[in-house]
């Protein structure tokens, strides 16, 4: 588990509706049905992972199909902070 992963799983445990610990998120989890997310619970958390990562996530970045997947959102995570870094070195 890298830094963005566990920050990230972190940044999960803390909003899910139900005491979750960060080793019970998978990669294969759904944050709706595994962990009771709601579109609430995932704005708040889009919210929280922009600051946390100082990241933008764009409204066309926002499918729910593919941020309650935590494989996805993770991908997405780490495409936005490379991104990030890459234009940080020019």
């Amino acid at each position: 588990m890298n830094d963005i992963d566990r920050r990230l799983r972190k940044l999960i445990s803390n909003h899910a509706n139900i005491a979750l610990s960060m080793e019970e998120i998978s990669i294969h989890s759904s944050l709706t049905d595994d962990f009771g997310y709601d579109s609430i619970k995932m704005i708040e958390l889009i919210i929280d992972t922009e600051l946390e990562f100082n990241i933008q996530i764009d409204d066309e970045d926002l499918d729910f199909d593919i941020v309650k997947r935590y494989e996805a959102f993770l991908d997405l995570v780490l495409s936005k902070t490379s991104d990030e870094t890459i234009g940080n070195m020019s």
